[in-house]
Parts: C-alpha cells; sequence; structure tokens
C-alpha cells in the first residue's frame, strides 16, 4: 500500500469513521513530515503512520512522528 495509502486515501478513510494508515514506504524524513501535514489538512480526525522497521531513516521516521503528535504508528 506504499504508494496508495496516501493523504488523500487516508483522510477519506478517517473522514468516513475508519482509522486511515499513511504508509511511508520509501520516504524521507522530510516527505513524511510533509504527508502528515497535508494529510491533517484534509482530516481532523485521527489517523496512523506504517514505517516499515527495516527502512535505513526508521529512526528519524519515528522521531518524526513523535514531533507531529502521531498516536499510532504501526
Amino acid at each position: 500500500m506504499s504508494w496508495v495509502s496516501e493523504r488523500t486515501l487516508v483522510a477519506a478513510i478517517s473522514n468516513a469513521g475508519g482509522f486511515g494508515i499513511l504508509a511511508t514506504g520509501s520516504m524521507s524524513p522530510d516527505e513524511l513530515e510533509s504527508e502528515i501535514c497535508a494529510t491533517r489538512k484534509l482530516t481532523a480526525n485521527p489517523f496512523g503512520v506504517n514505517i516499515i522497521t527495516m527502512h535505513p531513516e526508521f529512526d528519524a521516521l519515528c522521531d518524526i512522528c513523535l514531533h507531529q503528535d502521531v498516536t499510532h504508528v504501526v
């Protein structure tokens, strides 16, 4: 779902009462931060972020989620 579960789909799911999950795939930390901010512009509802544990910038992606107050990371 890396290229499908982006801001538009995540916001639509959250706005419909589900829990959207933003897929980071091969995103850089800067890309993730931009995507989180863009998703928040489309929904006021909660959503989560999926981070691949083998991502070379795993720690930096986790830091972005913490900084952005993402409540659920999978």
